[in-house]
């Protein structure tokens, strides 16, 4: 049962990656940045983003940041999968050029959900509020 069980993580994984490009903006394109650090919370833990109408990874710097569009409402998905189960949480906003933002993602009692934060260094957390959240906008590729 484990070998299964790592066989489904493995092709999940894979399907993930490879049915999803990786996003690198224009020359000119305003942008923002996504921290993707962290949050592997023992199995694979995905970050990718909606825009366009079609889901796409940040390409991750070697600061753990990705470049993300900024001016225009994205929807931002977090998957966890480990060999016992998995889950999605999706949720939109609109990301201001030059700012950076953490994806919170928590896990707990059979769902997920996420929350994304401006990364600010004037707040004592280092946090502020993203006063665009909203639900998620449909995407074509799932």
């Amino acid at each position: 049962m484990r070998i299964l069980n790592s066989i489904l993580l493995t092709f999940t994984v894979f399907c993930l990656t490879a049915c999803t490009a990786t996003y690198t903006p224009a020359q000119d394109e305003a942008t923002a940045k996504l921290n993707l650090r962290g949050m592997a919370m023992g199995g694979s833990f995905q970050k990718r983003f909606c825009h366009n109408g079609s889901f796409s990874f940040p390409k991750v710097a070697d600061n753990g940041y990705g470049l993300i569009p900024a001016g225009k409402r994205i929807t931002v998905e977090g998957s966890y999968t480990d060999d016992r189960r998995s889950c999605s949480a999706y949720i939109s906003f609109i990301p201001v050029a030059g700012m950076s933002y953490y994806p919170d993602f928590e896990r707990a009692g059979g769902r997920c959900r996420i929350l994304i934060h401006r990364e600010d260094e004037s707040q004592k957390t280092g946090f502020a509020f993203e006063p665009s959240l909203a639900p998620r906008e449909d995407c074509q590729s799932r």
